[in-house]
């Protein structure tokens, strides 16, 4: 990257150096240059774009660079060369990669929660464990003979249930060898099955009352029951014991202390009353520009469209960082939850 080793090519070609990259133990010359030739005008903004100038004089160029915890693809503009280099050489050969994340929390159901939380993942699980397995002639047979011993109705959705199941069960595993995250799989498993059992009873609710469903009042429920339902799954996240975490949920509707929100006690978990707002107002902008990017598309490409409007967006959250960031010696972030899988 240009900017590393102080933005010179000395100091990039001591980085590779300290890294053991030298023409030396590689065996070939290494270059590092500044030096740039403009191959283009960029698609969206109409900005030149440039290329080292060494690599557009090569006969072909091989990407190399090391592997960094940030390789998700998750929406139009990312760091990261592999991604980036991914999606651009992709774009050659007509393939377009999935964003990884489509605004997960202005879902309305725990199925449409899936289609956009984690789409990389959920894919991946879809196609190579639960469209298998609902095929699989020991299951089709297991099911054909449940419709003639026990019901038509169980027999047809046999093969499905145990999928999902079976599924979601692997999910948990994939998050963590522990039983809280195999229960918070089969949670989300339980969760979905019973939506679908429900379906028709939706169904017939919503043919008799249209009105309501489609208005605005309705969407905003839908969304919240969503999200109140997949943060209560993500206590076993929190506690990592099963019975702690169902213990503390239960909690919520058994012990009446919500007298402490007002006492003054939340203020000694060492924040503050102006942290509190300010976290409070973050929520609630990244929830506005959510909805916006949910309706308009994104919204990075609708500022550029307004000459002096990105640029004005972009000092003021610079100034919000400066303001309201924590940061400085001293000061050392929590871990990354994904750091652990």
């Amino acid at each position: 990257m240009g900017s590393h080793g102080g933005a010179t090519a000395e100091g990039q070609l001591q980085i590779l150096k300290d890294y053991g990259i030298t023409e030396e133990a590689m065996g070939c010359p290494v270059k590092s240059s500044m030096e740039t030739v403009q191959i283009g005008i960029s698609g969206v903004r109409h900005q030149p774009v440039y290329m080292d100038k060494n690599a557009s004089e090569a006969d072909g160029i091989i990407l190399y660079n090391r592997i960094k915890p940030h390789t998700s693809f998750r929406g139009p503009y990312e760091s990261g060369l592999m991604k980036m280099m991914a999606i651009g050489l992709g774009k050659i050969f007509g393939f377009r990669f999935l964003e990884n994340f489509h605004y997960p929390y202005t879902a309305r159901s725990i199925t449409d929660f899936w289609r956009r939380w984690h789409i990389s993942m959920g894919t991946w699980f879809k196609d190579y464990i639960f469209y298998p397995l609902s095929v699989a002639p020991w299951l089709l047979k297991l099911s054909k003979k449940a419709r003639k011993s026990i019901s038509d109705g169980f027999g047809k959705k046999l093969s499905v249930y145990v999928s999902t199941i079976v599924t979601w069960f692997l999910t948990g595993l994939w998050h963590g060898a522990a039983w809280n995250f195999v229960v918070w799989g089969l949670l989300n498993a339980f969760f979905i099955l019973l939506a679908e059992e429900f379906k028709p009873l939706s169904v017939r609710f919503r043919e008799k009352h249209t009105r309501l469903v489609s208005g605005f009042g309705y969407r905003v429920f839908e969304t919240l029951r969503t999200f109140f339902l997949m943060c209560s799954l993500r206590i076993l996240d929190c506690y990592r014991d099963v019975a702690v975490s169902f213990k503390a949920f239960g909690s919520i509707f058994t012990t009446n202390n919500w007298g402490e929100a007002f006492s003054g006690e939340l203020l000694k978990l060492g924040l503050t009353g102006a942290d509190y707002l300010v976290a409070g107002l973050g929520v609630a902008l990244m929830f506005a520009v959510s909805c916006v990017q949910e309706r308009c598309g994104s919204v990075r490409e609708l500022m550029w469209k307004k000459t002096a409007v990105p640029y004005v967006v972009f000092a003021l959250l610079a100034l919000c960082i400066l303001v309201f960031g924590a940061y400085g010696v001293g000061y050392d972030s929590s871990q990354f939850i994904y750091n652990q899988f």
